[in-house]
């Protein structure tokens, strides 16, 4: 009971200017505004943003939502999904590529729909010249690369090949993101993906 008898001895101190202005400033002090705690926990909810929502509008065109922060090569790896069509469901850089840490690299022998759901997906689509597509276009893959890049011009579309002739001229080859030899070296077709996926995000 000594606190109380000292709270009564000081009461004037206590309840005079400078003491209310003391608690005053120790209750705020101790105690958080509702705004304040509404404020940290939208800049928490900001910090911690590391995902991507892709928002696929009426046309089927893919809209990215881009992150508050600047996201790290692995956060990026994480996210991207790379699509290879090709009909040599073997081809070894899909493995390399994995092993890298694009976890989400897959491969699809053949396409029967532009609105495939592994192509909705995709951020990143590879397609082989020859051997795919046969059903939907007489150029093949390079037919389907120009379609996908028409219907999807936010996806970034890279046409390959193992062979050394062809339409050098064809009309896909000027709208696609890039091109590439099918033998070329696994480390550029991973450099090429470090750089889309950059532009992506």
């Amino acid at each position: 009971m000594n606190w109380i008898n000292w709270i009564i001895e000081n009461r004037e101190w206590i309840f005079g200017g400078v003491g209310i202005t003391i608690i005053v400033g120790l209750i705020r002090f101790f105690i958080k505004k509702p705004e304040d705690i509404w404020k940290e926990k939208n800049i928490n909810k900001n910090i911690n943003k590391v995902t991507v929502n892709n928002i696929v509008n009426k046309q089927g065109n893919e809209k990215i939502e881009r992150p508050e922060h600047k996201m790290t090569s692995d956060e990026i790896k994480k996210i991207i999904n790379i699509l290879f069509i090709d009909d040599d469901v073997n081809f070894k850089i899909i493995k390399i590529l994995q092993k890298s840490g694009w976890n989400n690299t897959k491969i699809k022998k053949d396409i029967k729909s532009l609105d495939d759901k592994n192509i909705q997906e995709a951020h990143i689509c590879f397609v082989d010249i020859q051997g795919v597509a046969k059903d939907l276009f007489k150029d093949e893959g390079l037919g389907l690369a120009g379609a996908l890049k028409n219907k999807y011009p936010n996806k970034k579309i890279i046409v390959y090949s193992g062979q050394t002739t062809g339409d050098r001229f064809h009309e896909s080859l000027r709208k696609v993101d890039a091109t590439l030899r099918k033998d070329a070296e696994p480390y550029q077709f991973e450099n090429l993906v470090e750089k889309l996926s950059e532009n992506i995000f």
